[in-house]
């Protein structure tokens, strides 16, 4: 039996005329096979990285009093999770990354102080800074401030992706709500 050049489907050959060719119907069922395990292998690779890559979005059910330099949000709720719940480890109040590869990460915090703190943040990989911090929040109305940032993180192995809230006045008093974000964009 041959194969195709390019993607090796085997598949009967016949000679002229028809007539003396004894049709074998297993190797017609061998190819229909092959081309079907091949279509589903790409069409299961596409989905995974094209269709519904690994991607979760937390959220923070309460506002929370930050008092501290550095506040550590605890996200205890998923706004969505492709991959079934892996990633929303809502016990931990982190997002979990379960597949190594490039992600565009995102958040966003709503804080209302009396005065204005100064508030930036960084994401935590792993326990350890990921990113720099970003810019300072701005000043949305009176008492009002909104910090948003995006990045993007690689994962060499699975680990945890988390955020620290810095305020940068002398005595931090505030109150605060976070929303964190991942979206693979290359697996490994």
């Amino acid at each position: 039996m041959d194969q195709t050049p390019n993607r090796g489907y085997p598949y009967p050959e016949c000679e002229p005329p028809l007539v003396k060719d004894q049709s074998n119907i297993a190797q017609m069922r061998d190819l229909a096979v092959t081309i079907n395990d091949d279509v589903q292998g790409l069409y299961d690779q596409g989905d995974d990285l094209l269709v519904r890559p690994d991607g979760v979005r937390m959220s923070m059910s309460v506002f929370v009093a930050g008092s501290a330099a550095s506040e550590f949000p605890f996200y205890d709720l998923m706004t969505f999770d492709t991959t079934g719940g892996s990633m929303a480890t809502t016990g931990i109040g982190m997002i979990t990354i379960v597949q190594p590869g490039w992600y565009m990460v995102g958040m966003w915090v709503d804080a209302t102080a009396a005065v204005f703190q100064g508030l930036r943040a960084r994401f935590i990989q792993n326990g350890a800074p990921a990113t720099s911090f970003c810019p300072q929040a701005e000043i949305t109305s009176v008492n009002k401030q909104y910090l948003q940032y995006d990045a993007t993180c690689y994962f060499e192995t699975p680990g945890t992706l988390g955020l620290e809230i810095r305020a940068g006045a002398a005595v931090p008093a505030y109150t605060y709500a976070s929303r964190i974000w991942a979206q693979q964009v290359i697996a490994l």
